[in-house]
């Protein structure tokens, strides 16, 4: 005998429906094989189970082809970059995988590469679709998924991109000495990209040293007047430097006079940073001239021959 469930789908105390199958023999004693066309039973209280569905970790990505830039959190920005994110469904079904934030995460928010991510929670990882309930979803080697286990899907935490330009800098104000020295101070940053400048966790904990050196300006000469700015760029780049705990998860850029975010670098012209050179103020030392002998005319006033007897004057 065969039996024909009532339906496809997942339930309990659900009805079979049996048929018989008997074989005849003719008078030749061959077997004729024949179906009979009714029922003959129902038998009640069986079930249908649900299908385990795998998850693919391989149609499975983090951020943007594999990384994702560090923001503080070790939460995993899993999702489905291609085919289904699953194996297992019967053809001809209709499902989607469905991953909200929070479900899968890394041992830590720091930034580094190939980074093992954990199932977080499994009630963020869910199936959608018209047979979802006929289904229940485990993991790649049919385990069941749970919380802290390795999910099997690796990634990476790129550094946060720290910009920085004029606007959280000041050029300290000095007197003409021929050299292109500058003194600049102040150092906060702004985001750059697609980031926001530091988390609101490592405020604080993240800073800019700014060594001598680190700025110049473009050229030695004095400024024309006291509104004449002069623009000034990165001299060593090796004296501007991140300093704090949270350092390593970051990287700084410099926006250049093209509002071009760029790679510090030795010679960038800084967006925003300007600064002036006062003339060098010449005091005269009259023990070093002398008044050269004139005629007397009746006048007041002398009208003098000067001449620098020595030094400068």
């Amino acid at each position: 005998m065969t039996a024909a469930k009532e339906q496809e789908h997942v339930g309990d105390n659900l009805t079979l429906k049996y048929t018989a199958q008997v074989r005849y023999k003719d008078g030749n004693d061959k077997p004729v094989y024949g179906v009979a066309a009714a029922p003959i039973a129902d038998i009640s209280g069986a079930s249908i189970s649900p299908r385990a569905l795998y998850l693919h970790t391989a149609d499975l990505t983090v951020g943007t082809n594999g990384k994702q830039v560090y923001n503080g959190s070790p939460i995993a920005d899993v999702k489905v970059h291609t085919g289904t994110g699953f194996k297992g469904m019967i053809p001809g079904d209709t499902l989607s995988l469905n991953i909200t934030d929070g479900a899968f995460a890394f041992a830590d928010a720091h930034k580094d590469m190939y980074k093992p991510i954990a199932f977080a929670d499994i009630g963020k990882i869910s199936l959608n679709g018209e047979d979802k309930d006929n289904y229940r979803l485990v993991k790649s080697d049919g385990t069941a998924m749970a919380e802290k286990d390795d999910s099997g899907i690796t990634g990476e935490i790129t550094a946060r991109v720290l910009k920085l330009d004029g606007s959280t800098l000041i050029a300290t104000p000095r007197a003409y000495d021929g050299t292109t020295a500058v003194t600049v101070v102040g150092g906060g940053f702004v985001g750059a990209d697609d980031t926001t400048g530091v988390v609101t966790g490592d405020v604080g904990k993240v800073s800019l040293r700014i060594k001598a050196g680190a700025f110049v300006y473009a050229d030695t000469k004095a400024s024309k007047n006291a509104n004449d700015k002069k623009q000034i760029k990165i001299g060593n780049a090796d004296t501007l430097t991140l300093n704090g705990n949270d350092k390593g998860n970051y990287v700084r850029k410099i926006v250049d006079t093209k509002d071009t975010v760029v790679d510090k670098k030795s010679g960038v012209a800084v967006k925003g940073l300007t600064g002036i050179i006062n003339k060098r103020k010449l005091n005269l030392n009259v023990t070093d001239l002398s008044v050269m002998a004139h005629i007397y005319d009746g006048a007041a006033n002398v009208d003098a021959k000067v001449a620098v007897k020595s030094g400068h004057g």
